[in-house]
């Protein structure tokens, strides 16, 4: 699994500074997040080394928050705990044959 390392502050920074509409869905509130300009320009197509130099291979501040694309690797059996507000993106390949489940839900502490 792909995640942006970090992007949990950003995007909560992102609401605060753009609050969504109350009711707002999971669609409406990804494009405002695409809005930001480090993920509008991670989400654009460009020349394949510099895209890997510049957000695989170092960390880039924006708005005071590190940032930096990284692979999330696990082996059959672990569970991989992040925060709901942690941008990340699916493994290119699903190797299993077995369904895989995500429980997103509130953790009070």
């Amino acid at each position: 699994m792909t995640i942006i390392s970090g992007s949990h502050r950003l995007v909560h920074r992102w609401f605060l500074d753009h609050p969504p509409r109350p009711g707002a869905r999971s669609a409406e509130l990804r494009t405002s997040v695409h809005g930001h300009p480090y993920l509008r320009e991670l989400c654009t197509v460009g020349d394949v080394a510099a895209r890997i130099q510049r957000f695989h291979e170092r960390v880039e501040e924006c708005d005071g928050i590190p940032l930096q694309v990284r692979e999330n690797t696990a082996a059959a059996g672990d569970v991989i705990l992040m925060h709901p507000l942690l941008l990340h993106a699916p493994p290119t390949a699903h190797l299993g044959s077995a369904p895989r489940f995500l429980l997103n839900k509130d953790i009070y502490l």
